[in-house]
């Protein structure tokens, strides 16, 4: 069943996410849902998200939900693998690495922005890195500098910063910021075809052009 599927019939603990979110998230977890994951959701309220996670994600090995409310440290969960941690999601310390991290704290953009930079490096390679209610920035006493924060990433993808952030894809949907940690690839310059009519010049790129390489990146 869908993400959204999933949410919509949920009858257990209470989920609050705005509809987009989930078929967003139909789109960019689907790689995953068949994998061992590790899924740490940084804001747990009353705990329905994370049960949301556990049926979706049925092969995950382990859904960590961190909150600064007491109560939610009294949530009991049937799933095994959901564990709650109470405290401060920017001082929290955890061992390994996650698969997916999903921010729905606070949504202050100084908590966007320290949370990214507390638990990106703890990220695992070609794993993915969400940030809900984005639309907070625009509105008052939520802070705004985390739009230029994320916005300056563009570099990143496109391996022109100078300190290397591993941001191999950056989206901004509505109230969503979705980054992919991954080394920034460009790959080779493919010509391909004999005729070229209107611009003959770029046929000079043709025996630069190397197929193993396409094939070498699709099989990684």
């Amino acid at each position: 069943m869908s993400v959204l599927g999933i949410h919509v019939r949920k009858d257990g603990l209470v989920s609050d996410k705005w509809e987009s979110y989930l078929y967003a998230y139909d789109q960019i977890f689907s790689l995953y849902r068949d994998d061992e994951i590790r899924l740490l959701e940084i804001g747990v309220q009353n705990g329905g998200s994370l049960e949301t996670w556990a049926d979706y994600f049925w092969d995950a090995t382990e859904i960590i939900g961190i909150d600064t409310d007491p109560k939610c440290g009294e949530l009991e969960f049937e799933d095994g693998r959901i564990k709650v941690i109470v405290g401060d999601s920017k001082e929290v310390e955890l061992e390994g690495e996650f698969d997916i991290i999903i921010d729905d704290g606070s949504h202050t953009a100084q908590d966007i922005i320290a949370n990214f930079n507390r638990w990106w490096p703890k990220l695992a390679n070609d794993g993915i890195y969400v940030v809900e209610d984005f639309h907070t920035q625009w509105i008052p006493g939520y802070g705004s500098h985390a739009i230029q924060f994320f916005a300056g990433f563009i570099q990143a993808v496109n391996d022109k910063c100078k300190i290397q952030h591993n941001v191999q894809r950056l989206e901004f949907r509505h109230s969503m910021v979705i980054l992919e940690k991954g080394e920034p690839w460009l790959g080779n310059r493919l010509v391909k075809g004999k005729d070229a009519p209107v611009n003959p010049d770029v046929l000079r790129f043709q025996d630069e052009s190397k197929e193993g390489s396409v094939l070498q990146h699709q099989q990684t």
